[in-house]
């Protein structure tokens, strides 16, 4: 073979490589977005075009370790939607390429660049369920995205767990739930368990004027207001301070007067100490309508609209600070007194 001929066949080998290169496909747009949490599906959108207006596949480098597919032939010039995960933090450089078949792909486009980062779990939604006759308090909340792992704080003791339900088997003041990702904590949920505590000062039911109070009763809140006797206040009442005797106070439930608006069968019992703090939990049986106090005793209450525990009974704890005789025919108390806002459980821990 000639020189000559050797030359003009190198030259027009170039030539059908450069004609060939001009015919491959091209990326025209690459667009997605600039940040994200993890977990989250993303969409970018990409745009290729082919010289010979052939169907084109797509495959997209993540940045990450994630496999190379090619999606399926979409036509030239289409806008094609690309989705993906990011699972790890971090800056990830995004990039595409075409292909119109085998062989016959496109460079690979300029990158994007992408800022994954972890999003704080969101708040538990807590829903409380007082069990074993309110001896127990079960905490349970949906699965939250972006969580890999809650912890339960009562008190000054916390566990960490995968699960969405907790028992909390003793008496505690503050429950909290937060979720985790990794590290990374979220919001708390808090449920209150302390007794609102209130001083009250009541006359006897002996007390000559009819419109002095001489009995209490609890709000939904914990407060507790004294009322007297009066037909329209009977309702509210939950015990009455009574002196049967010359010798004898104690506190009666208000259903036992018989009157027609109130149908209550509040309980009570002597807690058997004179600690007001240290008494955190209240008993399931024992109980009476009707009992002698005294100074300085500890009394467990127990409000019910029923004769059985349900989980919408309330529990409470009082201390009769001083028993005094003003006129020496009726008598005044000042009680201490605790209520459990949260309906069913027998926790009284104030301290």
């Amino acid at each position: 073979m000639s020189i000559g001929r050797v030359v003009l066949t190198t030259a027009l080998a170039a030539l059908l490589v450069t004609a060939c290169k001009s015919k491959l496909p091209a990326i025209v747009s690459l667009t997605g977005p600039a940040s994200s949490p993890t977990g989250f599906t993303l969409d970018f959108h990409v745009t290729g075009e082919d010289p010979n207006g052939r169907d084109l596949s797509y495959e997209a480098d993540w940045g990450d370790t994630s496999s190379l597919v090619w999606t399926a032939s979409y036509p030239s010039g289409k806008q094609v939607t690309l989705q993906h995960i990011f699972n790890d933090t971090g800056l990830f450089r995004v990039r595409a390429k075409a292909r119109s078949g085998p062989g016959v792909e496109s460079a690979w486009s300029d990158s994007i660049r992408v800022h994954i980062w972890v999003e704080s779990p969101t708040k538990p939604v807590v829903s409380l369920t007082p069990r074993n006759l309110g001896a127990l308090l079960r905490l349970t909340w949906h699965p939250l995205p972006q969580a890999d792992s809650y912890r339960v704080t009562v008190d000054d003791s916390a566990i960490m767990t995968t699960d969405t339900t907790q028992d909390v088997e003793s008496p505690a003041r503050l429950i909290s739930v937060c979720a985790y990702y990794a590290t990374t904590k979220g919001e708390e949920s808090y449920v209150d368990c302390t007794p609102a505590v209130s001083v009250i000062t009541v006359n006897a039911n002996s007390d000559p004027d009819p419109m002095d109070p001489c009995a209490f009763g609890f709000t939904m809140n914990g407060t507790c207001p004294i009322y007297s006797l009066d037909e329209q206040n009977r309702p509210h009442l939950d015990f009455v301070v009574d002196d049967i005797s010359s010798s004898w106070v104690g506190l009666v439930n208000a259903g036992d007067y018989g009157w027609p608006q109130n149908h209550k069968v509040n309980r009570l019992m002597d807690a058997g100490t004179l600690y007001f703090d240290t008494f955190d939990f209240a008993a399931g049986s024992g109980y009476t309508t009707q009992l002698n106090i005294a100074a300085n005793g500890v009394y467990a209450l127990w409000l019910s609209d029923s004769a059985h525990w349900t989980p919408n009974d309330h529990f409470c704890k009082t201390k009769v600070i001083l028993i005094e005789q003003p006129s020496g025919t009726y008598y005044r108390v000042t009680l201490k007194v605790a209520y459990q806002k949260v309906g069913g459980i027998r926790w009284l821990k104030t301290n």
